[in-house]
């Protein structure tokens, strides 16, 4: 009986154990890539926290809900069941749910299915978001909307300095897409929103 009761718990500490550690999908690179400070070639499952580095290739990340998001060559972030915390390089996101990629402060969610944009940091101090499909809202770290960046369009953030967390955005151009990859076009007497 002592015997059976043993089994039991240890039955349950291990299914609890499993619940908590779920995958949220996947990564793969045409390289190799850190994942939780492990080098991985080709595919690797993604759990809720988990921290992707990639080196000289992009990564692709596919998570549950049919989220897709590429993560540049030489980037940088922390992937979660419901948002992405970009901490350096590039990520592009393609998402049919209301998934938020986290950059310098700044949230950025799409304001519809079916969105397609870029967020990009260069540095501490700045954010770059372009939107190819739908659109995308950005907000601050307290949720007060700074703008929405429609299809086409890229706009830099800044974050002033000394004035704590007060970002100032800027037009710099348009997006398109040529042959898969992502260019700005700079507008010809376009003035931004």
């Amino acid at each position: 009986m002592k015997q059976l009761q043993i089994a039991i718990v240890l039955l349950c500490g291990l299914s609890y154990a499993a619940a908590g550690t779920a995958s949220i999908g996947t990564a793969s690179a045409r390289g190799d890539m850190q994942v939780d400070s492990h080098t991985v070639y080709g595919n690797a499952t993604l759990f809720d926290g988990s921290v992707i580095e990639t080196g000289q290739a992009a990564a692709e990340l596919r998570l549950e809900k049919g989220t897709e998001i590429v993560l540049g060559a030489k980037s940088s972030c922390t992937i979660h069941r419901d948002r992405l915390v970009l901490q350096q390089g590039v990520s592009e996101l393609a998402t049919a749910t209301s998934f938020q990629l986290e950059a310098n402060g700044l949230r950025v969610t799409p304001n519809e299915p079916n969105s397609h944009g870029v967020v990009s940091v260069s540095s501490a101090t700045s954010v770059d978001v372009s939107t190819l499909q739908g659109s995308f809202r950005v907000t601050n770290d307290q949720g007060v909307v700074l703008t929405s960046v429609r299809p086409g369009l890229t706009l830099s953030f800044a974050m002033q300095a000394g004035a704590g967390t007060k970002w100032t955005f800027t037009t710099t151009g348009k997006t398109a897409r040529e042959a898969g990859v992502h260019i700005s076009v700079q507008p010809k007497n376009w003035a931004g929103p």
